[in-house]
């Protein structure tokens, strides 16, 4: 017991100058402590708001109450679809529109007439990309179809027997320069396809090869034999970047190149000088082969 007591006192008993600093310790923690108690619990300034501020709030607070009166005005207004009795073998767009199809779903329908297709029935109608079945639903009883099944059956035939009469008489476009209007004309071409096609063009600066169209995602082969057969390519129509002037943001803008290649090629320029010829891009030692070979046909330094 003795010996506990003497460790105790030998551990625990300070001298004047220990016993300050722990009394300076004790009340530093007490003033920290009060310190985080106090902030924990003091209400948090509200930030102060410039008049710009403000006006911004308000103009965004109009904003949303002029779109839900919209939308609201636009739901109590909707039309009311007078149905009438009609064949969708000859009906025209806008009496499609009037009868609560969506306008494009419309267009797209009688192209596909134009291109030989023929209804059948109302469940033909789902051929059309689009098209709403609730909308189908609600126009059968109204649908009448005069075309001969005769008829029908015939122009099928055509279609499957002598497709490359109907595609012969699509004229030839420009890979570089159509639009997605007339790429949608070409077989095997819709929509998605074209709007990508469009993209893709402007991010390279032009189409070199065919090839190229593989990047753009679910390409099928069908449809680049089909592009192949009714475009052109013509490479002079390719816009180059200018590599002795060009910034770092339109070299990197490329879907060849990473911002890091760009930030390389250009900041050998800012210490070399200009590039005499393409191909010294790949001192930068971050141009290999394969990469070189894709981005030369796109770079300039005349």
């Amino acid at each position: 017991m003795r010996t506990w007591k003497r460790i105790v006192r030998e551990y625990f008993t300070f001298n004047n100058r220990e016993r300050r600093g722990l009394f300076a310790l004790v009340f530093m923690l007490f003033v920290l402590i009060s310190i985080h108690v106090v902030m924990r619990n003091m209400p948090q300034a509200l930030p102060k708001l410039t008049f710009q501020d403000l006006e911004t709030i308000d103009d965004f607070v109009e904003t949303e109450k002029n779109l839900i009166s919209t939308n609201d005005s636009d739901s109590n207004t909707k039309p009311e679809i007078r149905w009438v009795s009609f064949d969708p073998n000859v009906v025209s767009a806008q009496e499609l529109i009037r009868l609560g199809l969506k306008d494009y779903v419309a267009e797209r329908l009688v192209k596909y007439r134009t291109k030989g297709g023929r209804f059948g029935s109302m469940s033909d109608l789902s051929k059309i990309y689009g098209i709403d079945s609730e909308w189908i639903k609600k126009a059968e009883p109204y649908a009448q179809f005069e075309v001969k099944a005769q008829q029908t059956e015939s122009a099928n035939q055509f279609m499957i027997s002598a497709p490359d009469s109907v595609a012969a008489s699509i004229p030839k476009i420009e890979l570089n320069q159509a639009e997605s209007l007339e790429l949608i004309q070409v077989p095997w071409i819709g929509p998605y396809y074209a709007r990508e096609i469009v993209k893709l063009r402007a991010d390279l600066g032009g189409f070199r090869d065919y090839l190229q169209l593989l990047e753009i995602y679910n390409m099928k082969d069908d449809a680049i034999e089909s592009l192949i057969e009714h475009s052109t390519l013509d490479t002079a129509l390719i816009v180059p970047i200018h590599l002795n002037s060009c910034d770092v943001r339109r070299l990197a803008y490329h879907p060849y190149l990473s911002w890091r290649q760009a930030k390389i090629i250009v900041n050998y320029r800012d210490q070399h000088g200009p590039y005499e010829n393409i191909s010294l891009i790949k001192e930068t030692d971050v141009i290999n082969d394969s990469v070189y070979l894709k981005i030369a046909p796109y770079l300039t330094v005349e």
